[in-house]
């Protein structure tokens, strides 16, 4: 792994074609950003889902971002 775009409590990324699965040992309280690249393959305008976060062993505890739009030219 190169560690292009891993944050600092980043244990480990699965990147997919349609997802990006990012681990953590330990996230201390906070706000973090964290960067996903993306292949643009067609113009259009798309809906990005929105981020979601949860416990591994109690998914019922989860964060949610927002929805955003996408252009592609």
């Amino acid at each position: 792994e190169h560690g292009l775009g891993r944050g600092a409590h980043e244990a480990y990324r699965e990147q997919k074609r349609d997802r990006v699965g990012i681990c953590f040992k330990r996230l201390p309280q906070g706000t973090y950003t964290y960067d996903v690249f993306l292949q643009a393959r067609f113009p259009g305008t798309y809906t990005l889902n929105p981020p979601k976060m949860e416990l591994m062993y109690f998914p019922t505890k989860n964060g949610r971002g927002e929805m955003e739009r996408l252009e592609i030219r």
